[in-house]
């Protein structure tokens, strides 16, 4: 097959571009990569400088208990440093290194001997420390404390003014008044072993440092000295901050000479480097930081992989079109040259034939132009549907919403608005189940992992599906040994639709029979859940399609829905880490079960008991002005009123040109943005309140048919502070305000339904009624028929006390339609059949 030319230009273009964009994209992942790693470098830097200074505020602690005690005792000085060791392995030992005259040497010697130490005697560093030097000079620094003394003793006695790299640093402090000096320590002849330092911090007469040299020789008194192992040290204060592949280096005084350096193994060919400075004891040390690639993983390629080959499976794809559109047209120019020989070569005896397929080939090119549009018109309608079936569904919720919460309405109509209400949750929950799948089938859904009690939702699963198994007389239960409660870390929502899906699926397709949802522990944080049923069973060659979307055998199809359940709860065990089974023969029941692994909760799930609440209207002092922008007239009215009836003020536009001008007129507190008008869209008049507004002045709720959550995240991300689908629900509009504004409402607080009290001696013999006539109640309030129920109402205060006093316990009921309730009544007064 040839390549056409317009289609090798695309594919150059696009492998160009793909390149392009991943080396771009590479660039980036590798800039931030090296950013982290100065980020991690800061921190560990400002880490590291801390823990030095709180080493340089311990030294100079003991300096200021010899300042405040002018001389320190042995057990006092050991008494005070031996904390300060036990806390801080890198410290070899502390010194006290008075100044000694030369006539004070004896003295010196003896008080040392007097405290226990007999072998004691001021040497030179040729001499060892022990060892009486010849060498007589005017000022001895001889180390005359050390501690602690076990492991030091070599060092006791030893004169540091006769090691000359010390004996300079004395002359520095005395000459430029410096506050310390330090001197390097290493094992004779290993230059790449540890390293130790010694600080020498001057203690002079007074609680200041002379300003002279001169005077500054005369006061001086002795030093405080300290041995830190720098290997060690480091170990305590740095590696433990350090970041997997971040290497250390330190270097003093100069990172050039490599005999300068006291810690770490310099890397040979480091990817990444950063260099930082700290003082300790009056020293600048070098920090040389050196990254790896194993420093966080190295720099992220997964981002630059999916631009360039995004962008090339793009212009593969375009490409691809184009090849097909350039073979169609070659097709159809050899066709029409071909046909073209023939129509020279025959006679005019074949001119109406000819004629005929020219016309036929017309008609082919219309159909074909018709299919085009068809197909058009269909991804139309795949890509709105939701939209388009949302936005009038948002009128008929609204309106019964808002009928609803009319005072003055009769038993009756309120009967019929409900069941307006219940119809099209229904038809929403069948929209919602369409969309589910295809979300997960889209990969777009994830886990909302929370605290719950497994047991309590257990109890709301039986709740929901026991009124439906005694309407069918089926024997349900549900059987656990857990204990309660049972706290543990999931996702609750989809735990709970798996198995209302599974049980009422059970109980939908039996007629007679027993319907169990199981639950037992199998391992450590390990349930298994099963819902088993002694039905008809179901034939193992629907096994498989069963899970699939929209499959449904001839029995399901009777029973009504979409088909969506079983593929939905497949699809959300398993996004759980689990595996929905199936186990099941004609006429032996089915088994549906699957094991997750729920671990325990962080903290113990609180379910609080509420009032059944109906706002009335704003709380006293609470004010609310807002601005409603739809292009359709229901929607816009639907959510005035809603807002109206709590006390709110409404202007309404019909574009979001006119919702700007209502806002800039107004300063309204919120503004209600529908994100599909004419003239102005909601994203442009979101935007242009932000420019005209100050920040948070005004709150922008933004008001859509689409229900899919990355179209939601991208309207709060252009500029929304709220967003609310179509059709919205009272309570998500009540929501909103009191989040956004703050505001309280108040409230009519409808009492519970009355429950009855244990049956007794005393009580009337509820139980006596007549049993027909309890079954016709029953049957009436299951199938929500009012006029009926109001029959039995009547027939019941016929039967004497006992019937009127039930019939009082039931016109609360009836007045707020509450049949469930009215079910829960009478079947405690029938008791046990």
């Amino acid at each position: 097959m040839t390549i056409a030319k317009p289609t090798q230009w695309i594919l150059f273009i696009g492998i160009v571009l793909a390149t392009i964009f991943f080396w771009q994209s590479w660039k980036k992942q590798t800039r931030n990569w090296r950013e982290e790693f100065n980020q991690d470098v800061l921190e560990n830097a400002l880490i590291l400088s801390g823990k030095l200074e709180v080493a340089e505020r311990e030294l100079m602690g003991i300096l200021s208990l010899y300042r405040s005690s002018g001389e320190v005792a042995r057990e006092d000085f050991r008494t005070f440093v031996t904390p300060i060791l036990k806390n801080q392995n890198f410290i070899q030992r502390f010194e006290w290194i008075p100044r000694v005259a030369e006539e004070e040497r004896e003295f010196y010697e003896i008080r040392a001997r007097q405290e226990g130490l007999l072998d004691f005697q001021i040497g030179s560093s040729e001499n060892g420390g022990q060892n009486p030097t010849e060498d007589f000079r005017e000022d001895l620094f001889p180390v005359y404390y050390v501690e602690p003394l076990e492991k030091n003793e070599y060092d006791l006695g030893l004169d540091l003014g006769t090691v000359p790299r010390i004996r300079a640093g004395i002359d520095q402090i005395i000459a430029l008044g410096l506050p310390s000096t330090t001197d390097r320590i290493r094992k004779t002849g290993d230059t790449n072993g540890p390293v130790w330092i010694r600080i020498l911090l001057p203690f002079y007469e007074g609680r200041e440092a002379p300003k002279s040299a001169e005077a500054r020789n005369d006061h001086l008194r002795g030093f405080i000295g300290v041995v830190y192992q720098v290997d060690k040290m480091m170990e305590q204060m740095a590696k433990p901050y350090l970041s997997r592949g971040n290497h250390l280096v330190i270097y003093e005084d100069d990172d050039q000479d490599p005999d300068n350096r006291i810690y770490g193994d310099p890397l040979e060919n480091p990817i990444l480097e950063n260099k930082s400075v700290s003082n300790f004891a009056g020293r600048v040390w070098f920090l040389v930081w050196q990254g790896t690639r194993e420093f966080q993983n190295g720099p992220d390629r997964i981002p630059a992989m999916y631009v360039g080959g995004g962008t090339f499976l793009l212009t593969l794809f375009i490409a691809t079109i184009f090849q097909i559109l350039a073979t169609r047209t070659r097709a159809i120019e050899n066709q029409v040259r071909l046909r073209t020989e023939e129509l020279t070569q025959a006679n005019q005896q074949l001119r109406k034939e000819i004629e005929g397929r020219i016309e036929a080939e017309g008609k082919l090119q219309l159909a074909k132009k018709d299919a085009e549009l068809a197909n058009r018109s269909k991804s139309s309608f795949l890509a709105n549907m939701s939209h388009e079936i949302r936005t009038p569904m948002n009128a008929i919720l609204g309106y019964a919403q808002i009928l609803d919460r009319q005072d003055d309405l009769e038993m009756e109509s309120r009967s019929n608005i409900r069941k307006i209400l219940s119809g099209g949750k229904h038809l929403m929950q069948i929209i919602n189940d369409i969309l589910d799948i295809s979300k997960i089938e889209a990969g777009k859904v994830e886990l909302t992992v929370t605290d719950f009690d497994l047991m309590a939702l257990l109890d709301e699963v039986d709740t929901m599906i026991r009124p439906r198994a005694e309407e069918k007389k089926i024997d349900w239960r549900v059987e656990t040994s857990l204990p309660r409660p049972l706290p543990v870390r999931g996702d609750e929502i989809k735990l709970k639709q798996v198995l209302l899906n599974l049980s009422g699926n059970a109980v939908k397709f039996m007629e007679t029979g027993w319907v169990r949802l199981n639950l037992d522990p199998v391992g450590e944080h390990r349930y298994r859940f099963e819902v088993a049923d002694s039905g008809r069973g179901i034939p193992p060659r629907i096994h498989k399609i069963i899970f699939e979307p929209f499959e449904q055998d001839a029995e399901g199809m009777k029973k009504g829905g979409a088909g969506l359940g079983l593929a939905i709860s497949k699809k959300s065990i398993e996004l759980m880490g689990g595996t929905l089974a199936l186990e099941s023969e004609v006429n032996q029941g089915a088994r549906f079960f699957f094991t997750l692994t729920l671990p325990p909760a962080h903290q113990t799930p609180v379910r609080e008991e509420e009032s059944i609440k109906t706002v009335r209207g704003l709380a006293p002092g609470h004010r609310v002005a807002a601005v409603i922008a739809d292009d359709n007239e229901q929607n816009r009215e639907v959510l005035e009123k809603i807002l109206s009836s709590i006390g709110v003020r409404i202007w309404t536009a019909r574009d979001g040109m006119e919702a700007l001008d209502l806002a800039l007129k107004h300063r309204p507190d919120i503004v209600f943005l529908d994100m599909r008008m004419p003239v102005m869209n909601g994203f442009e008049a979101a935007k242009q309140i932000r420019i005209q507004f100050p920040v948070n002045s005004i709150k922008i709720v933004g008001v859509s048919a689409s229900a899919m959550e990355d179209e939601r995240n991208f309207f709060l991300g252009e500029g929304c502070d709220f967003f609310i689908s179509k059709p919205f629900r009272l309570e998500t509009v009540l929501s909103c305000l009191q989040k956004l504004l703050g505001v309280e409402f108040v409230y009519e607080i409808t009492p519970e339904a009355p429950v009855l009290a244990p049956v007794s001696d005393s009580s009337p013999p509820l139980r006596n009624l007549p049993s027909g006539l309890m079954e016709r109640a029953c049957q009436a309030a299951r199938l929500h028929n009012l006029t009926g129920l109001k029959s039995c109402l009547r027939d019941l205060e016929m039967e004497g006390e006992c019937g009127k006093t039930l019939v009082e316990r039931l016109k609360p009921l009836v007045s707020r339609y509450d049949m469930d309730g009215i079910l829960a009544v009478l079947n405690q007064v029938r008791g046990p059949n």
